[in-house]
């Protein structure tokens, strides 16, 4: 069955990203894994570095997967792959819950052992993920109102931004106007 998935996660190319994922946590490594072909061949225990694959449901500590990394995988997930391939920090896309003033650092804590470090994934926490969490559902139902909020302001602060930029400019115009005119002054005193 593993292999007609793979077939088919490789048919598809780029259309392999399952609804959902973006908020998995995903986490891409390198660890020893023995070639069994090599130790038998030598004798001893022949390792190889291979390049793995860990996916985490936000939520839910139990609920990982960790495995070879697959053909597909890095076109699955894409912005995962290319950061591990860049060795840089793990990337997580949203708005991290430290920065979220609805939380305590406690609670940022403690959501990161569950691997919820954002706000969208808090929002999307499972139901039956949630039930292991005193008082979840209220931070989750207000995670979810944050984003929804967000959403319907991100046109005024789009808005604002550009007004901010204008604003900026008509400065500069204003300074800029003013040093000639003060230039022109100069030059109108000395032909006198």
């Amino acid at each position: 069955m593993e292999a007609d998935f793979n077939l088919t996660e490789y048919a598809m190319g780029e259309h392999s990203r399952q609804k959902g994922d973006e908020n998995l946590y995903v986490k891409f490594f390198v660890a020893p894994l023995q070639s069994k072909e090599k130790t038998l061949a030598e004798g001893r225990p022949i390792y190889e570095d291979k390049e793995f694959i860990s996916i985490m449901v936000p939520g839910d500590k139990h609920n990982i997967v960790t495995r070879e990394a697959r053909v597909g995988d890095n076109r699955r997930f894409p912005k995962q792959y290319q950061n591990f391939k860049n060795n840089n920090e793990e990337l997580v896309d949203g708005t991290p819950l430290e920065k979220w003033p609805l939380v305590s650092p406690a609670q940022v804590e403690e959501m990161k052992f569950f691997n919820v470090r954002t706000v969208e994934q808090l929002a999307s926490i499972s139901d039956s993920a949630a039930q292991k969490f005193m008082g979840i559902n209220q931070l989750k139902n207000r995670a979810k109102e944050y984003l929804e909020a967000a959403k319907d302001a991100a046109p005024v602060t789009q808005l604002q931004g550009e007004l901010a930029k204008r604003d900026e400019e008509i400065d500069a115009m204003k300074n800029s106007m003013e040093e000639m005119r003060k230039e022109l002054a100069g030059m109108k005193k000395a032909k006198k």
